[in-house]
């Protein structure tokens, strides 16, 4: 008899996971559906990585579960308010808070959570922003506050555990967390960093480590693009990062005045990557090297760029080859890449085999102060 009850115990315990899980994809078909895909992919990961964790952490599994369907319900919920269907948004609130709930009433999830077990941080940090989403948007910003810290507190002891990346850079380079565990998504930390960046700025908080952490991992990110020889999109993160430093992702492009805020420390970091993963044919440094070339066999006073005329541009521009987008480093000339860091559009150099002049006033002035105001 006692095999028999535990037979039916252990079934009883898969058909409430299969439950669980099923209930999650739903909500990601759901998501996906009202256009909600950068949400729907994130649940959907959660859906795949919950079929990872082992039977003896059933509980922190669950935990995992019910705080990503409450998520996809929070999101779910703000998409039928923006539509004007709000008995539809209410009903969805209700199940987000009774999922979050639930994970209190069962005792799910231990406030000791061991940082040397990614599953275990990983999760807990993922209960505790879901948890702080709902605490803020009920106004019990305290509380809010409270949980968001647990999570961010939790990650970052964690993250100080993984050893940075073997490069000399100014900024060390941590580890790349979604490669040291398997719950936290690219998206999900980031995403976490931004929302606990808002709820601090809202609430007259010193936000600045915070955004620093994020910061960190924009680089972790970066690096790991290069070292999988994925230029394109490493060019693409390069700008999004200059532009999170400049303050100016809202906008999306940079100017002079832009350029100038931003750190001597960071940009030169970031050249450094480049330098590093491309073994000297990329980056900021090497730009500036192939102009300073031109500027000598041509005769012209060192370091005066912005009185440089635009025939010298133009021949800079044929070097290192703007006219096109090439990510492969074989095939890409020195200097290429990094591409335009003035917009995240895609294409960026389209406008310039399109008959637009390359060389312009603003772009001159533009790379002028790029290439002339760190010590590269």
């Amino acid at each position: 008899m006692i095999m028999v009850a535990e037979a039916q115990a252990a079934h009883n315990k898969i058909k409430e996971d299969i439950k669980t899980i099923n209930m999650l994809s739903e909500l990601a078909a759901e998501l996906q559906h009202k256009g909600l895909y950068y949400e729907a992919q994130e649940a959907w990961f959660q859906v795949s990585q919950s079929t990872l964790i082992q039977e003896d952490k059933r509980n922190i599994k669950q935990a995992m579960l019910l705080a990503s369907i409450s998520l996809a319900n929070q999101q779910l919920s703000q998409k039928y308010q923006e539509i004007k269907q709000n008995s539809k948004a209410t009903e969805r609130w209700n199940e987000a808070t009774k999922k979050i709930e639930q994970i209190e009433e069962k005792n799910l999830l231990s406030s000791q959570s061991n940082v040397n077990v990614p599953e275990e941080w990983a999760i807990y940090v993922h209960v505790k922003r879901v948890q702080g989403s709902i605490l803020r948007k009920e106004g019990n910003i305290e509380e809010a506050l409270q949980a968001y810290k647990q999570a961010f507190d939790r990650l970052d002891t964690a993250w100080k555990k993984f050893p940075n990346v073997d490069l000399d850079t100014e900024i060390p380079i941590p580890s790349f967390l979604p490669q040291q565990q398997s719950i936290l998504s690219t998206n999900a930390v980031e995403n976490f960093h931004r929302e606990y960046i808002e709820l601090l700025s809202e609430n007259g908080q010193d936000y600045q480590m915070v955004k620093n952490s994020l910061f960190n991992h924009f680089l972790a990110e970066l690096h790991f693009f290069m070292k999988s020889a994925n230029w394109k999109d490493a060019d693409l993160k390069n700008v999004r990062i200059m532009l999170y430093i400049a303050d100016r992702e809202k906008e999306g492009w940079l100017n002079v005045e832009h350029i100038e805020q931003c750190s001597c420390q960071k940009l030169r970091t970031l050249n450094t990557l480049w330098v590093k993963h491309s073994d000297g044919k990329f980056g900021f440094s090497v730009q500036k090297q192939i102009l300073d070339k031109i500027i000598a066999e041509r005769g012209l006073p060192k370091g005066e760029y912005d009185k440089l005329l635009d025939e010298t541009w133009y021949e800079w521009w044929e070097k290192v080859n703007w006219f096109a987008e090439i990510f492969n480093k074989n095939k890409a000339e020195e200097g290429h890449l990094p591409l335009a860091p003035w917009n995240t559009k895609d294409n960026r150099t389209a406008t310039f085999r399109g008959g637009d002049p390359p060389v312009t006033p603003w772009r001159k002035s533009f790379l002028s102060v790029l290439f002339s105001r760190c010590d590269w």
